[in-house]
């Protein structure tokens, strides 16, 4: 078998932040979906608050985005009707739906209130009741001349035209995340964020959600057939009834976007398929190849057989061994799956996971791995690492304290991210580090967990 690596590092903040790419013939190949497509984001926009809901046009052809603040961005064939970015709000924008027409769309609050523009008419709100907890979603019916909201704690509020026919209130063991419509209109699906789905009225009962390791962020109806997604905030989505299962990938060639970040939205396109969008922005479309994977309980052996074999080098040269971290690991799980859906080999924001452990963290680094084949294992990535000087700096210095691991597989193809960080406070590495030599490697062998 041969293989090839690339490497390269820089220094930030004093740990080496390193990456290794070993590849073997035979690659997992991605393609974008016939159904939609990418028709721009704001991932290079300084916003003045994070986007939380997207909306599809009528033809697919076009989608808006939403602030926190109401601010409202356009794409293809979105017309821009009004916003409430210059607003004093009572409560965040958390959402949007578009009117049949797709002349128009509604706002909403967490409170309840409803923003109307375009030929989007106001049927009512509990932007003025004392709710029992915030509101989590909107749905339009049918006709589009009245609307479903839906609380965190499952309550249904109905306006308009729309008919109760049930509510998950003092049924939903998480917090709901949103709701959506059968294609009938005389029905509708309520989600958690730990991916229990509710039916009612003439929604069919799916199933469990499969295959999602991360919370659940929405639901999206497959606008044709009674099926829909769930989107958990990595991007990856669950597909239930007659909805198609679908990867999510993001645009490779904006490099600024902040990938990374959590998915926080979702919108089925009527002409099939799926946009999600990042609170920064960034947009990711729904793949006509989702290559198969393992379960997560096989990565997670993958990233634990790594995190031992790390140690065992620690041991065996009497250093101190990391100590797992639950940031780190959610950082770079979150970055492994982006690397793998978007076919990217690059590094993170580390400063971003900086700021996250909110002053946890006095220094942050990062390896990298991927390969395929034979080399889509715990063991052969371990070795690969510890094979080159850079990446085994990171693994072998004194200093370094805490680490997470995360391992991604699509197909035959390994994506691993280690994340290391030095605890505020604590000694920080020498200016002329030292690299310990390889020799001899104390988990030498290849193999084991792997895709």
């Amino acid at each position: 078998m041969t293989l090839s690596t690339l490497k390269s590092f820089r220094r930030a903040a004093g740990l080496l932040v390193i990456t290794a790419m070993v590849c073997v013939a035979g690659t997992a190949v991605f393609r974008r979906s016939t159904t939609n497509r990418d028709l721009g984001s704001v991932a290079n926009v300084a916003l003045n608050q994070p986007i939380v809901g997207v909306a599809a046009t009528p033809t697919g052809n076009g989608y808006w985005l939403v602030a926190a603040d109401g601010g409202v961005f356009t794409f293809g064939d979105a017309h821009y009707f009004g916003s409430t970015g210059n607003r004093a709000l009572n409560a965040p924008i958390i959402g949007l739906a578009a009117t049949p027409s797709g002349k128009g769309y509604w706002l909403l609050g967490a409170d309840g209130g409803v923003f109307t523009f375009g030929d989007a008419h106001f049927y009512g709100s509990t932007g003025a009741r004392k709710l029992a907890a915030p509101i989590a979603g909107i749905a339009r019916t049918r006709s589009g001349r009245g609307y479903w909201l839906v609380a965190r704690d499952g309550g249904v509020f109905t306006f308009g035209d729309a008919r109760f026919f049930g509510s998950a209130a003092g049924h939903a063991a998480a917090p709901v995340i949103g709701m959506a419509m059968t294609r009938s209109g005389s029905g509708y699906w309520i989600a958690t964020d730990d991916a229990r789905v509710y039916n009612f009225g003439d929604a069919p009962a799916q199933g469990s959600a499969k295959g999602l390791s991360a919370p659940v962020i929405g639901i999206a109806r497959q606008h044709v057939g009674n099926g829909y997604w769930l989107a958990a905030s990595d991007g990856s989505t669950s597909a239930a009834g007659k909805a198609r299962s679908y990867g999510t990938q993001f645009a490779v060639d904006d490099s600024s976007a902040g990938y990374g970040d959590p998915v926080v939205t979702i919108a089925g396109s009527p002409k099939g398929g799926y946009w999600v969008a990042t609170n920064n922005g960034a947009i990711g479309v729904s793949t006509t190849h989702k290559a198969a994977k393992p379960s997560a309980k096989a990565t997670g052996m993958i990233a634990y057989q790594l995190f031992q074999k790390m140690n065992a080098e620690r041991t065996a040269r009497h250093m101190a061994p990391f100590g797992w971290d639950r940031l780190l690991s959610q950082r770079a799980t979150s970055w492994a799956r982006t690397l793998i859906a978007t076919h990217q080999f690059k590094h993170q924001d580390l400063s971003g996971i900086a700021n996250a452990a909110g002053g946890r963290f006095e220094e942050v680094g990062e390896n990298l791995f991927s390969g395929s084949g034979g080399a889509a294992d715990a063991g052969t990535a371990h070795v690969a690492l510890m094979q080159s000087p850079d990446h085994r700096a990171n693994v072998l210095m004194r200093q370094g304290q805490l680490v997470g691991i995360a391992a991604v597989c699509s197909g035959n193809t390994l994506m691993v991210v280690e994340d290391f960080a030095i605890k505020m406070g604590a000694p920080l590495p020498p200016g002329n580090l030292v690299i310990p030599p390889a020799q001899p490697v104390a988990a030498p062998s290849q193999g084991g967990a792997g895709c």
